[in-house]
């Protein structure tokens, strides 16, 4: 299995050096999409422009839950909330609407969208370049919990952000939404159309330091140069490792969340999980009970 040089997308097929002629690598990696989808959720808000300096139209942002101490959160990139909360206490923006979209795994029994007010849930987010923590936090109430639980959803556990050897994995991937699949197709209503598409990534095992900058927090891989799509919308989507396990089946651990891309040098950069297990357990903490 050679997953470095094609897109996969349910809606929108292979696109660009297709495994298609490969029917195992094919089984191989349908198979890992389906179970990588139980684990993601959007959220989307619509936005109306108040000053016509951008358009107004929707938010997309991939994310995962994640449980910590009990207590159940769903997790983006924090630039996003950041963006949106610098423009809506300028008044250059009113967020409309806000749902969870978490039927794209095969255990989802119901397709439709989970509405909830965007003020209404405890949200956090810390933005920090030079820190390289990137996390937005909602957290969530019974209410939702119990509806993602019976769509299907696999939350991230406190075991599961433990120290990784990396190296372990035979291959990674990105979950997202890139605007190039998505901008033009996207549409408004009970069920939206969107289609969650797998990206391979290449880890780098010693990113340049004008990449690090000397944080230690950083997951670096390449996305290949002949995809059709960048990383645009995949910001918040979990990052994967992939490897054999003991048998013919195939493990898996969410090891990163993507945040940010250097293009010129196709670099991807995500934020380890153990970074944010431990940021997500001192943030339970101070907020206590």
């Amino acid at each position: 299995m050679d997953p470095k040089h094609f897109v996969m997308s349910r809606y929108y097929g292979y696109r660009s050096g297709t495994p298609e002629g490969d029917s195992e690598s094919r089984q191989i990696l349908e198979t890992l999409f389906s179970s990588f989808s139980n684990h993601l959720v959007a959220v989307v808000l619509k936005i109306t422009s108040l000053n016509g300096e951008r358009p107004t139209g929707r938010n997309v942002s991939p994310g995962f839950l994640l449980v910590c101490r009990g207590r159940w959160f769903y997790l983006t990139a924090g630039h996003i909330f950041k963006r949106i909360e610098e423009a809506v206490t300028n008044g250059t923006i009113r967020v409309e609407s806000a749902f969870f979209v978490d039927y794209f795994g095969p255990k989802a029994k119901s397709r439709t969208i989970l509405r909830f007010g965007f003020d209404d849930l405890p949200r956090y987010h810390v933005d920090d370049e030079e820190l390289g923590l990137d996390v937005g936090v909602i957290e969530l109430s019974p209410y939702y919990v119990r509806l993602f639980e019976a769509n299907g959803i696999v939350p991230v556990t406190e075991k599961n952000w433990g120290a990784d050897d990396l190296s372990r994995y035979q291959g990674f991937f990105v979950l997202g939404f890139p605007e190039e699949l998505h901008g033009e197709s996207f549409t408004y209503g009970s069920n939206p159309i969107m289609e969650p598409t797998l990206i391979p990534l290449q880890r780098i095992p010693e990113p340049p330091s004008e990449i690090t900058k000397g944080r230690k927090t950083l997951f670096c891989a390449n996305f290949p140069e002949k995809l059709p799509v960048g990383l645009e919308g995949a910001s918040g989507g979990p990052i994967f490792g992939v490897t054999r396990g003991p048998g013919p089946e195939f493990e898996y651990q969410i090891v990163a969340m993507q945040f940010a891309q250097v293009e010129a040098q196709r670099v991807a950069i995500g934020c380890a999980m153990p970074v944010i297990g431990y940021l997500m357990t001192k943030w339970v903490e101070q907020v206590g009970a």
